[in-house]
């Protein structure tokens, strides 16, 4: 019982040391708290974390096979993300660009 509380306690440390950096889910988070208020920011972090729990659920039901047997999968996923975040930020910009000009 004690090894997992240990490691539980090592992936509680491991999991807050990682999500320091500004992510985009993260940027979402405090522009919908700014804009909108907490019930909306709240919203996507759950959104955030369901995402996070099937990424995991994904990995840990070997995921990792199928990357590893088509090659441009794991990139052509690469660039739907990328994708996303580069249409995330011009909605942002493009949000914030009349009240700046005001």
């Amino acid at each position: 019982m004690l090894d997992v509380l240990g490691a539980a306690v090592v992936g509680l440390a491991l999991g807050a040391a990682t999500g320091i950096p500004l992510g985009v889910l993260n940027a979402a988070l405090v522009e919908a708290a700014a804009r909108v208020g907490r019930r909306h920011a709240l919203g996507i972090g759950v959104g955030g974390a369901l995402a996070d729990g099937a990424h995991a659920a994904l990995a840990f039901g070997g995921l990792a096979p199928l990357l590893t047997r088509h090659a441009g999968l794991e990139r052509s996923l690469a660039l739907v993300s990328a994708a996303v975040v580069l249409g995330y930020a011009i909605v942002v910009v493009r949000r914030r660009a009349p009240a700046a000009a005001a």
